[in-house]
Formats: C-alpha cells, structure tokens, sequence
C-alpha cells in the first residue's frame, strides 16, 4: 500500500476534481441494492446529517480510521457499527460544522485537517441524508467517549478494506427474525459493518484501489 501522504494527496485530488465513484461504489455494499439517487426520490425532506472520518496514522505507521458502536439507548441504528456523527441541528453553519460537532460530542475528537467530502449516502430506513467528511491526524486522536451514545470504540488499518477477504455477506435479524437475506458488509476482525458506514468505506476503498 502506498505511504500516507500518497494516500492523503490521492483522496484530496478526486475530491477537488469531482471524480468520485459514489453510487457506483454505493451500489455494491447497499443493503437493499438500490442507489441513493433512486430511494431519495420515494421520500420528500429527508433529514441532513454528516459523520467524521477520522484518519491517522497508528503505532505500526498504518493509515487508520476510528469507528463506534451505538448504544441501545439511541432512536435509530441502535447497536450498529458507524462513523461518528449525527443530525444536523440549527445552530450547526453548515454539515461540515455537524460533522465536527458530533465527533467532539461523541467522542471528543478536534482539530483534524480536512481532506474534503465524499458522495453523501442516503438512508431509507431513517431517511437521513448523510455527508461524509474526511480529516487527517498525525496521530491517534484523542478520544473523551460520550457512553450515552457510544457503546464502545475501535479502529480498523485502511488497508484492511482493501483486502478482498475481508468482504462478506450476512442475514441482517430483528427479535431472531431475518428481515434481509445476504447484505453485503466489510467482516474485520469479526465486526460486521454494514448499511451506510459500508457504502462510505467502498467508496474510499474505490478511490484508493
């Protein structure tokens, strides 16, 4: 894998040229394989949202990013894997601001250098329209973890969705009852990430690929 600054330069390059993959990134890890584009326009006013991803570099000098697991005690996603983040609020300028409040909020990170944007994902089920933002820190962040809404924290090497192996299916439940049947997801080190959380990373694995 090509060093970070490679990395970083490479991100901030198809971010200032408009040459995103999104829904063609999107599409392979949706969970009920429809685009974002297409299940947008079956719903009116879909809420604004964004969440950090944070990258830095770890102990080993691998480019890393850090993720949460959600509390029971949230309203939506209960218990899933996701990027720190959440709603926009009135008082928040711009997304940019709601994606560095709520990552202060959740897990006290600041002061990261943004890289820039990625496609926004849209979410049918909560009909949250979610923008991410990248930032880069030298090193780990500073963690401070709201318990309320974060249950636990952990960080994976961007290298690890680059590998192949690491792609997987499963059969999402709900009270031991299979709601859908093979959703794609990223399995790493046994966590299973899916939903909107799997779309942002296949984007990223796609731009870095």
């Amino acid at each position: 894998m090509k060093n970070h600054l490679e990395i970083i330069n490479k991100l901030k390059s198809s971010i200032l040229k408009n040459q995103l993959p999104g829904e063609k990134a999107h599409l392979q890890m949706a969970p009920y394989r429809i685009s974002s584009i297409e299940a947008k326009k079956r719903n009116k006013n879909p809420r604004l949202s964004a969440v950090g991803i944070h990258l830095f570099l770890n102990s080993k000098n691998k480019l890393s990013t850090i993720l949460i697991q959600r509390t029971n005690k949230l309203p939506t996603h209960k218990g899933q894997i996701a990027f720190p983040g959440g709603k926009k609020d009135k008082t928040d300028v711009n997304l940019l601001e709601t994606a560095k409040r709520e990552s202060k909020e959740e897990l006290g990170i600041e002061n990261g250098t943004l890289i820039g944007e990625l496609t926004p994902v849209y979410i049918p089920v909560s009909n949250f329209d979610v923008s991410p933002f990248v930032f880069f820190h030298e090193n780990h962040p500073k963690i401070v973890q709201c318990k309320d809404e974060v249950e636990h924290y952990f960080s994976i090497e961007i290298e690890s969705i680059l590998n192949p192996k690491n792609i997987d299916r499963f059969d999402y439940k709900e009270n031991g009852k299979v709601i859908i049947k093979g959703v794609p997801c990223f399995n790493i080190a046994g966590k299973i990430i899916w939903g909107a959380t799997a779309l942002i990373l296949n984007e990223l694995k796609h731009i870095l690929s």
